[in-house]
């Protein structure tokens, strides 16, 4: 939270006005959770020893309040029309899932890279470039499938709009003509490895 205060201050303020505490819980499967039925609260597990957990905290701090952001937006505006027997590809998770889900998970990852880019863009770091490869990656396959596939409502396409300028800043950061997209990485949470094809496909589009 100290992370996201010092380095991303508008992300801290939209935290804390939505989130009112957030439970650490040991686990196998679920990485965090957050319930309209339990509104105000986010759930995170514990990160693996693998993981740095400032990065890992960050991102699911973020992950969970967009999540909360977001059916605060569809309480008043659907913002997706597509049948929710419809299943489709998800930038993060295997399974096919309902396009509302879809979009769910894309804004989520794009809230995430814009909270990678603002840190890296403040420290430096270069461990965050590394995260933002891999969210951007993410946030590009949840475009793609809702560009191709998605009902959406006026606002529901305004905030798909404001997703792909997100990625137009971020593909015109100097940083990637040298970023070595070649070099195996392990997946940010610990299990995996991370995915990078079809966001260098996005920056040589």
């Amino acid at each position: 939270l100290h992370t996201i205060r010092q380095h991303f201050l508008p992300m801290y303020s939209e935290l804390t006005t939505l989130v009112q505490s957030i439970k650490i819980f040991e686990g196998k499967i679920t990485q965090g959770l957050t319930d309209t039925r339990t509104f105000g609260e986010i759930y995170v597990r514990a990160p693996r020893q693998c993981v740095d957990p400032v990065p890992y905290y960050v991102e699911h701090a973020v992950h969970e309040t967009a999540h909360t952001y977001l059916n605060c937006l569809m309480a008043g505006d659907p913002l997706v029309l597509n049948e929710v027997d419809e299943k489709y590809a998800s930038p993060l998770r295997k399974d096919l899932r309902p396009m509302y889900a879809v979009y769910h998970a894309t804004f989520v990852a794009a809230r995430m890279a814009l909270t990678f880019k603002t840190i890296f863009e403040s420290t430096g770091d270069r461990q965050w470039a590394k995260l933002l490869a891999e969210v951007s990656d993410e946030t590009v396959r949840g475009i793609y499938t809702i560009s191709k596939s998605g009902i959406l409502t006026l606002r529901g396409q305004a905030i798909v709009t404001e997703i792909n300028q997100l990625l137009n800043h971020i593909a015109d950061m100097p940083m990637w003509r040298d970023f070595d997209f070649k070099e195996t990485r392990p997946h940010r949470c610990g299990a995996g490895i991370a995915q990078h094809s079809s966001f260098q496909a996005f920056l040589k589009r």
